[in-house]
């Protein structure tokens, strides 16, 4: 075992050089992690793994899987325990020998060294291993977590209660996990203290000041459970900002669209507002408990003194001295520690149980299907599917054979992706009958609303399976995204997520469909994935798609697959003579009229714009950031008070009262020190005033620095709020969801956690140093000398140590993110995940990245512990000079005061240096927070000057470039009030573009005319704009509330209103049969009802420009009726844009855009468009 830390010092003299040579570390130069750290991989069986109670929960994480590691970090807190009472008594022999002036001094000046030094070595051995077993155990919960997220099946999940967790509640373990061991060291010290006191005081009064301590122990129970209540609420209300916020940055380019920014914001704020009340309550009864815990030594010798003088006992100051540097010990080994305890069991209690809350909740799907070995694929007998015991599907007889392309249409909410969910075991239960398929039956499936991981293009496409070039690049000519690909500027490694604004939908679709087609299934799910593709790009698609699966694919694995495909394009119906109509829960065979099999088009180029944000461009951007970018200390201590000035008065009183409090300290120890018989009355009174105004001195103090911490985090948290709301949408192009949504988890809980607790150290050891600095040299002049060497050499420590500390504490925060976006993408994409069986590839990225974590975490620990280390003994060489000097210099009285505060001194010193580091490292959260304030907004020019549009809109030789090609390309297009107009073309021909810049997403680069009703946009601020159009865009979002605030998104209108515009969109009935109604929460809706709920808030908001971006692609002709006939006559005055593939849709409008290349290639009537399509 490494007990003098020289393998440490090795793997960081490693770090150290790669660090001076790159000035940045990353994970993969840092030296590998220690075996008995890693996650192995080996799965947890998360079927037999229960955790019903705490007890459970402590029993696996303690007793049975790290049980070595926590009886290794009790040995060596016992031992730590052990010499640091003997030392005490050293210390009082040390005295003594002093004041008799016995040759022995100098033996027990060497040994209090000696015994010291290996006090010491314990107490880091202790915390470097109460490290690793914090890192490892709660790394190892949050991967069994993740194992048990896997193995279920898709269903709502409480993401923010899952995200809270997995960022908030596991960091908090970090600290709680080290600070528990801690009470292992009170009953050693209890026992120690009672026998030298007993000793020291020749009698059960020494024990007093032992009894008087323990007094507190009651108090420390009752406070700890009071605040963990508050805690407890404090954390629901966080676990509902956090699911609200992380709402609201996914689909940031919705709500921007829809102008709710204020309205979520609001809620936010609301939540954010209950959270800091509860918080505030908790630390204010934490604050009581801190306040008498950091002066116990005072009040308890007090106290002590006290009764000694009423029972006549002749107070001695030697002992007296002794008695409260022994108090000091016990202050932090038996008051301290145990307050720590105390407050990390109840913590670690609650988040244990928070833990098996959300791990029952998270339920394995227990149906088994059957197994045959037949030649069908699938088999239904009598299968009945629905929720509960309402039936979506009734007793459905259905086969799926090898070679089989199936087409299934219907009405919306007819139940077809239900069916589909049934074809893959999710979604709907079975209610009846059976399904058997056959044995290791592949599958893949492709949703309607297609998922994208944040990787590359390629990564998501191949899916975890081995990279096979042949067939990769035949998938990606199968759905025609070669050219897409090739004009890309990093080809298939440029990285994409499912946020990604510049990615068109019907790349996402074919990118999506390209994965299908590659994991070489037996059976192929498609849930209409032509919606979002234009017409001769569908057909294009599934004539390649029949020959690849019955020639290409079956040539790969000597098996033909099976396709079963949902729509309601005519186009791909036209191309099969018989299809299954799904209706009234039952199958009916039907024979197509229109069968058409589209021959003549069997070369078609497809020509996307990829839009992806420059490198160059993030580059001066950054370096934009840097020159606006506050320091963090003067914005953080700034922003205290809502007035910089009263922020300033409010820091120097805190500043000021620590000061008070160590003069008080240090005039209770001189009073102490000089104490005579002769004026012990007025000597007590004395100490009993100096303890009360110390008490009411911390307390107030304490409260002013947790309001002026709570205050700042306040104003930060509104600050990122309005940036993000403000933002524009370009930078959440460029950046992960999970990036950005950390900055509202983690940092901001670090700023509410724990910078307020570091920063009542730095106060209180700071003014410490310097008034005991100035104290020891008046005590004893010559220690003058002594205090600048250890300044010295301490803030030459220091100095070595910071960017070192510094830079692993980055990393640290770097690492975690990894964790974060694996869980947000494993909770959106589970089902993808389950139907192509690639848990075990998601694990092992999940554990890699554990790993990386857990690595750079114990790198952060380990550079924090040297540094320790460093002070510690450097402190003990001072303390060694210090106690010769004494014995050369012995000239006062006061040298037993002096030798007290040098101990004190040297102990807090190091302390003091540790704590300013941690602080400097904490607000680095508060540098991250503000990255977020300090992006580009947009412009609000006329922000207060409401504008009331018609719907004219005049667009002549419009620019836009997202990259280095121009998405608009000299688009010219002059739409009048009340026109129907509809744009179609190409994917990434420019259509989503236009919306982008009449919603001012994206600054164009260039117009003559960029007008609406004369209005320039550009001058137009984006509130005002947006407040002009309504979106139904073509992925609709569904709030998480209740069916009156999705449709009424600004609380404007009556229950009749919306139930009126409920009828039109024959939503009535849906509604009426919900248990409350319009306050009810939607139950089980298909992407069609999605779309009608977006057409009725179109319908409620009444503006007066309509966009509609591929609105009808996923509903059935008889709604995609009633959708134009609401357009055609309740919009009727109203200007109203339709993007679509769908022709039929726009065959009534006032005419027809063809947009190619960013600019219009033809314009005219339906009648002269579509019948040269």
């Amino acid at each position: 075992m490494d007990l003098l830390f020289l393998q440490l010092f090795n793997r960081f003299k490693q770090i150290r050089e790669t660090l001076n040579k790159d000035k940045s570390l990353k994970i993969e130069k840092l030296p590998p992690i220690q075996e008995y750290l890693k996650i192995k991989d080996q799965d947890f069986d998360v079927k037999k793994i229960e955790f019903d109670t705490f007890q459970s929960l402590v029993n696996f994480v303690f007793l049975k899987e790290f049980k070595y590691q926590t009886m290794i970090v009790f040995i060596f807190y016992i031992l730590e325990s052990i010499s640091k009472n003997a030392v005490s008594i050293i210390m009082s022999l040390l005295i003594s020998s002093i004041l008799n002036q016995s040759n022995n001094s100098i033996y027990f000046g060497a040994l209090l060294i000696l015994i010291s030094c290996f006090a010491n070595i314990c107490r880091h051995k202790a915390i470097t291993k109460s490290m690793e077993f914090s890192a490892i155990s709660r790394f190892t919960l949050l991967n069994i977590l993740y194992q048990k997220l896997l193995k279920i099946k898709t269903q709502a999940i409480d993401t923010g209660k899952l995200i809270g967790l997995a960022t908030s509640d596991i960091s908090m373990l970090e600290y709680y996990f080290m600070l528990i061991f801690q009470i292992f060291v009170m009953p050693i010290s209890f026992i120690f203290g009672s026998l030298i006191l007993y000793i020291r005081f020749d009698g059960i009064i020494g024990l007093i000041p032992l009894f008087i301590i323990m007094l507190i122990y009651p108090l420390q129970i009752f406070i700890q459970k009071r605040s963990i209540e508050y805690t407890k609420l404090y954390k629901q209300e966080q676990d509902k900002r956090i699911k609200l916020q992380s709402e609201f940055i996914d689909n940031i380019k919705v709500i921007k669209i829809y102008g709710i920014e204020s309205k979520l914001n609001q809620r936010i704020l609301e939540f954010r507002k209950r959270e800091q009340q509860y918080l505030f309550k908790s630390q204010m009864i934490q604050l009581i408990d801190r306040s008498l815990n950091f002066f116990a030594q005072i009040w308890a010798s007090m106290l002590f003194i006290v009764i000694l003088y009423l029972f006549n006992y002749e107070l001695n100051s030697a002992s007296l001295i002794a008695t409260i540097q022994q108090l000091q010990y016990f202050k932090v080994s038996c008051v301290q520690q145990v307050s720590y305890g105390i407050q990390s069991y109840l913590n670690i209690k609650m988040i244990f149980q928070r833990y098996i809350d959300i791990y029952k909740n998270l339920k394995m799907d227990i149906r088994q299907t059957q197994k045959h070995e037949s030649a069908q694929l699938i088999k239904l007998n009598d299968l009945s599917v629905g929720w509960k015991q309402e039936k979506l599907l009734k007793q459905i007889n259905f086969e799926i054979n090898p070679k089989d392309f199936i087409l299934i249409t219907g009405k919306i909410g007819s139940g077809k992706t239900s069916f589909l969910l049934a074809l893959i075991d999710d979604g709907p239960l079975y209610l009846g009958g059976f399904k058997s398929e056959r044995e290791n039956l592949t599958k893949s499936y492709v949703e309607q609303d297609p998922i994208l991981f944040e990787d590359s293009i390629q990564n998501n496409i191949t899916f975890g399976k081995v990279f096979i070039e042949e067939l990769y690049l035949k998938v990606i000519e199968v759905v025609c995204l070669k050219e897409d690909i090739e004009k890309m500027q990093q080809k298939d490694q440029t990285m994409i997520n499912d946020r990604v604004t510049t990615i068109s939908g019907g790349q996402k679709t074919r990118i999506a469909l390209a994965r299908a087609l590659y994991s070489l299934s037996d059976l192929i799910i498609l849930d209409d994935p032509f919606s979002s593709l234009d017409k001769q790009v569908q057909i294009q698609i599934y004539q390649n798609l029949r020959e690849f699966l019955f020639n290409y694919h079956f040539i790969q694995t000597n098996k033909y697959p099976a396709v079963v495909l949902t729509t309601h394009s005519q186009t791909i119906i036209n191309q099969f003579r018989m299809f299954y109509l799904l209706e009234d829960g039952s199958f009916s065979q039907q024979f197509n009229e229109n069968f058409n099999d589209v021959e003549e088009i069997n070369q078609l180029k497809i020509e996307f714009v990829e839009q992806k944000q420059s490198i160059k461009k993030d580059q001066e951007s950054q370096k934009q950031v840097e020159k606006i970018k506050q320091n963090k200390f003067i914005y953080y201590f700034s922003n205290w008070t809502k007035n910089k000035l009263f922020s300033l008065i409010l820091v120097v009183i805190v500043i000021f009262m620590n000061f008070l409090s160590e003069a008080l300290y240090n005039y209770y120890y001189q009073g102490i020190s000089v104490i005579k018989p002769d004026n012990y009355d007025n000597q007590i009174k004395q100490i009993i005033m100096i303890c009360i105004l110390a008490f009411i001195n911390n307390y107030v103090k304490y409260i002013l620095n947790s309001f002026g911490c709570l205050s700042a985090n306040s104003h930060i948290h509104i600050n990122m709020i309005q940036s993000v709301s403000q933002g524009k949408i370009s930078y959440f192009d460029s950046k992960a969801g999970s990036s950005v949504l950390t900055k509202f988890t983690t940092d901001l809980n670090l700023a509410d956690n724990m910078i307020p607790v570091t920063l009542f150290d730095f106060w209180e050891l700071g003014s410490y140093f310097l008034i005991s600095l100035i104290s020891l040299v008046i005590l004893q002049t010559h220690f003058i000398y002594i205090m600048i060497l250890t300044i010295i050499l301490n803030w030459q420590v220091l100095g070595s140590y910071r960017n070192l500390i510094l830079k692993s504490q980055e990393l640290d925060q770097q690492t975690k993110g990894p964790l974060l976006d694996l869980f947000k993408k494993t909770i959106t994409g589970l089902r993808t995940i389950n139907v192509f069986e690639q848990q075990k590839y998601f694990l092992q990225q999940f554990r890699n990245a554990t790993n990386n974590a857990i690595l750079s975490n114990t790198t952060y620990y380990y550079a924090q512990r040297l540094f320790g280390i460093s002070i510690d003994f450097l402190g003990l060489f001072v303390q060694q000079c210090g106690i010769i000097m004494i014995f050369l210099f012995n000239q006062n009285e006061t040298f037993t005061q002096a030798l007290l505060l040098l101990m004190i001194f040297n102990e807090n010193q190091q302390w003091f240096l540790r704590q300013s580091l941690s602080f400097i490292n904490q607000m680095n959260c508060v540098d991250r927070m503000q990255d977020l304030i300090i992006i580009d907004q947009e412009k609000n020019q006329l922000k207060n000057q409401p504008v009331q549009l018609q719907g004219n809109i005049n667009f002549t030789n419009i620019y836009l470039k997202y990259n280095f090609d121009y998405a608009l390309n000299g688009l010219n297009l002059n739409i009048r009030q009340g026109e129907k107009v509809g744009i179609i073309g190409r994917t990434g021909a420019g259509k989503s573009s236009i919306i982008s810049i009449l919603f001012k997403l994206y600054d164009i680069e260039k117009a003559d005319k960029f007008d609406i009703d004369g209005f320039d946009i550009r001058d137009l601020s984006p509130l005002v704009l947006r407040s002009n159009i309504s979106i139904i865009p073509q992925q609709p979002i569904i709030f998480d509330d209740t069916v009156r605030q999705n449709i009424d998104l600004f609380n404007q209108h009556s229950e009749e209103e919306i139930m009126n515009v409920l009828k039109d969109v024959k939503l009535f009935d849906y509604v009426q049969g919900l248990p409350n109604g319009l306050n009810s929460h939607f139950q089980g809706l298909s992407q069609g009802n999605k779309q009608l709920i977006s057409l009725s808030r179109v319908l409620l908001q009444n503006r007066p420009i309509i966009i509609m971006d591929e609105a009808t692609s996923n509903l059935d002709q008889e709604t995609d009726l009633l959708v134009e006939e609401i357009l055609l006559k309740k919009l009727k005055n109203k200007t109203v844009i339709t993007i679509v593939h769908k022709t039929q849709t726009i065959k009534n409008y006032d005419k027809i855009v063809i947009l190619n290349n960013g600019r219009v290639d033809k314009i005219g009537t339906p009648l002269e468009i579509l019948d040269h399509l």
